[in-house]
């Protein structure tokens, strides 16, 4: 849907908001025309050529003031709706909390811990992988529920389409959904990094797109979050987009992040699951905000 801007949207109609200006329906216009009113286009009237025949020469007075009810029925029904569907999302929340918690449980026991102390808004997998080797994986939860979102509408629009007799191949870009990921490897003994950016995609996680890699001579600056570090870390140097490299050098790479990061399979459900769980307690948490300013 496309959106047109405030100021243009009322721009094109201020001639409705003229207070010399009326519009009349066609009908008046006509009638308008045996008195021989002038009027300029065709259903435009002014209000000083109406007021010549008595048409607003009568006073009229309007109440500013609006009908106050002894109980604010709108606001009572609102706070019941909203009352309702908390009740909803905690009876949802109980069913699937379990088996959410448990794929969570699992994936811990893997050696991952899953912490959003850097950012609020950022949650970040990390994990030894060697001795002095380890891995931090940075990302959005919010930016995955949106794709996951994305995925099932596209997805939807895709069955409706293929109803309609519509060519699998014409639409299937759609379902080209991308999860985004920050890997962070810190070796903790040189205190150096590597910065791996790349994307997962959502229908097929062993798609892996690689699209820099940036080494950094401080560890600390390269994990950090802070205003500072992140003007920081503009001054350096990203390399070339991987996908304008050596294709066995960007073969060796996704290797690498497949069997000695993980970035699998495995780690995108984790994700998927986190995400959603996360959704789920901001909407709750949202809903109870609403609830606190209608009670």
């Amino acid at each position: 849907m496309t959106l047109m801007p405030y100021n243009l949207l009322f721009s094109q109609q201020i001639s409705a908001f003229d207070p010399q200006v009326m519009i009349l329906p066609r009908s008046a216009i006509g009638r308008l025309s045996r008195l021989n009113v002038p009027f300029y286009g065709p259903r435009l009237v002014t209000r000083v050529a109406l007021s010549r025949y008595g048409i607003f020469n009568t006073p009229v007075s309007f109440s500013s003031a609006c009908p106050v009810l002894e109980k604010d029925e709108a606001k009572l029904n609102m706070a019941a709706q909203l009352s309702n569907e908390i009740e909803i999302v905690e009876i949802d929340t109980d069913l699937h909390l379990e088996v959410e918690r448990e794929a969570v449980k699992s994936f811990k026991e893997s050696g991952y811990e899953l912490d959003n102390e850097l950012c609020e808004n950022i949650l970040v997998l990390s994990k030894h992988l060697k001795p002095h080797l380890k891995s931090a994986i940075f990302f959005d939860p919010n930016e995955v529920s949106r794709v996951v979102e994305s995925h099932y509408m596209a997805s939807a629009i895709q069955r409706q389409q293929m109803m309609e007799g519509v060519e699998v191949e014409a639409i299937e870009e759609d379902l080209e959904e991308y999860i985004n990921l920050n890997v962070i490897l810190s070796d903790e003994k040189k205190q150096t990094a590597l910065g791996i950016h790349c994307a997962l995609q959502l229908n097929s996680p062993e798609v892996l797109h690689i699209q820099r890699a940036i080494p950094y001579s401080d560890s600390d600056l390269a994990l950090s979050m802070s205003s500072e570090s992140l003007f920081q870390k503009n001054s350096v140097y990203t390399g070339r987009d991987f996908s304008e490299l050596n294709q066995d050098l960007v073969e060796a790479m996704e290797r690498y992040l497949r069997e000695t990061v993980g970035v699998n399979q495995h780690l995108v459900e984790f994700i998927l699951e986190v995400s959603g769980v996360k959704e789920d307690d901001d909407y709750h948490e949202w809903l109870k905000d609403l609830l606190k300013f209608f009670s």
